[in-house]
């Protein structure tokens, strides 16, 4: 698509972007950049948005129930998992307060991911008169693995973790409803009742990153699988200690601005898939749009008249920065939907500095393979934290048989041995964020409904570039003379489970 610089320049999103970034682009990329970006603009870009990023559930869901309690119109709730353990019960009894307040109150969970919510928790939301879907449940009653059809089979899951309240503000992230990512507070008290214990003092709690880095592969028998409570005999500090095998490390964030209609739109997109029927259009969501044309078109054009180019770019500049550019990103493989995988081959393709991936699953499908690597040979540093304690543990045994591609090109990987690692998220050039709900595995990627959040904000890029940092200190590198070398029957079982995640995957 060819566009030249004069037409660019008339439009206020476009001309703001490039003004700003086009010394790293360069104008010969003009053309290239408009195309690509013209998509996310189909994809419910907005300006004058806000967010607050979680790496604390504890935190996070102190603000969700809150902006429940304090809701007047609506509650709208999609998650993977709900689980009837405290921190879900809490959520319920906060959704039936609501709906008796006259909310309009929904929830739509994952028929496998939440298969231990059963009907009868449910039960006293629906008396209130909320609505409560359960997405892909029948799929779980056929012998259907093998089928290659990804939306008639159980892989086909709703893997979002989104709320909408009142349309004003939204949730999304990595973020389940259930007690292992909320209950931050009581884990640390736990481990300071560990570190406060006479017959623990010897004990060190995790590996220490300044130490484990430091140390060559030739010295460092490295650790495959870490155990947080190895060396510990007493079988009472055993029990305690063993608790933060099951803390999860996630990320989540709070937003408000234009872009919670989009999230709202996603939301209702979800109930027309379980019910197969159209719902009502959101009227936030017109007003929404209408307010974002009015702000790309009328106040564009007021500004345009200007006659002083100077004032006029300041003026932009202003406004640009007084709110976050923000992307609803949806992947739907019903709608055939991909838009999460173009944002991230978008942010690699066009990263010239450095690339800061943290993902709990390392099993990219191959067109990223190649987006990773070929950001690699430009000179782009590339880093990447995933799991070394993992929830799936099969999985990360298949991710594994994968490093060495990356590692024998250059590429940081890192894995993570405080908590479960759950986090979802990556930046690019200390400019361009993505987190989510995503994986970055084939079915997130190919499969599962998956809701991420595309921001460009050097505040927002900053911050989770210093939370990436935090994350180093807890975690092992990982080098190619370490990979090449790890037991043979770690390299039998890491084929045979990546063969089978290509065979039974999507």
């Amino acid at each position: 698509m060819s566009v030249s610089w004069k037409w660019l320049r008339k439009s206020h999103r476009m001309r703001s972007f490039i003004y700003k970034y086009k010394d790293r682009f360069g104008k010969g990329s003009v053309d290239k950049l408009f195309s690509d970006w013209h998509k996310f603009i189909e994809f419910g870009g907005t300006l004058n948005n806000t967010i607050h990023v979680y790496h604390n559930g504890e935190k996070m869901f102190h603000d969700f129930w809150k902006a429940i309690d304090e809701a007047k119109q609506s509650v709208h709730v999609e998650t993977y998992t709900i689980s009837p353990d405290q921190t879900g019960t809490i959520t319920i009894n906060k959704l039936i307060e609501a709906a008796k307040r006259g909310c309009s109150v929904k929830l739509i969970k994952d028929g496998f991911g939440s298969n231990a919510m059963k009907p009868e928790h449910v039960q006293p939301l629906i008396d209130a008169g909320a609505e409560v879907y359960t997405f892909n449940e029948k799929s779980l009653r056929y012998i259907n693995f093998l089928s290659r059809e990804r939306i008639s089979t159980p892989w086909h899951r709703d893997h979002r973790k989104c709320a909408v309240i009142d349309n004003k503000i939204g949730f999304c992230g990595g973020m389940n409803i259930e007690d292992k990512y909320s209950l931050k507070g009581h884990y640390e008290t736990v481990i300071q009742q560990i570190k406060a214990d006479e017959r623990a003092k010897t004990i060190q709690i995790g590996p220490s990153s300044v130490e484990t880095l430091s140390i060559s592969s030739e010295d460092y028998n490295y650790e495959w699988f870490y155990d947080p409570v190895a060396g510990i005999q007493d079988p009472v500090l055993r029990e305690k200690f063993s608790v933060l095998k099951t803390a999860f490390r996630d990320t989540h964030c709070r937003i408000t601005g234009p872009s919670v209609a989009y999230l709202a739109d996603s939301f209702f997109g979800t109930i027309e898939e379980v019910t197969a029927e159209k719902t009502s259009p959101l009227k936030s969501l017109a007003r929404y749009i209408k307010a974002t044309r009015e702000v790309f078109t009328k106040k564009n054009e007021s500004i345009l008249d200007k006659k002083q180019e100077e004032e006029e770019d300041e003026e932009e500049d202003k406004f640009v920065e007084n709110g976050v550019y923000m992307m609803v990103l949806a992947s739907s493989p019903r709608h055939g939907r991909r838009q999460l995988v173009k944002a991230i081959q978008w942010m690699t393709d066009y990263s010239k500095k450095n690339i800061y991936i943290v993902t709990p699953y390392f099993l990219p499908p191959k067109q990223l393979v190649e987006c990773i690597l070929s950001a690699k040979d430009r000179g782009c540093e590339v880093h990447i934290i995933t799991c070394g304690l993992s929830d799936v543990k099969p999985m990360r045994l298949g991710c594994i048989g994968l490093y060495g591609k990356f590692l024998k090109r250059g590429v940081h990987i890192y894995e993570y041995n405080k908590q479960t690692l759950h986090a979802k998220y990556m930046t690019s050039d200390g400019k361009f964020s993505l987190l989510g709900s995503f994986n970055m595995d084939r079915m997130s990627m190919l499969s599962n409904r998956e809701l991420g959040l595309g921001v460009i904000d050097e505040a927002t890029a900053k911050g989770l570039e210093l939370q990436f940092v935090e994350d180093l200190k807890h975690s092992t590198e990982l080098t190619y003379d370490t990979w090449q070398k790890r037991p043979l029957y770690l390299k039998i079982v890491g084929w045979v489970l990546y063969k089978m995640m290509r065979l039974l995957g999507p």
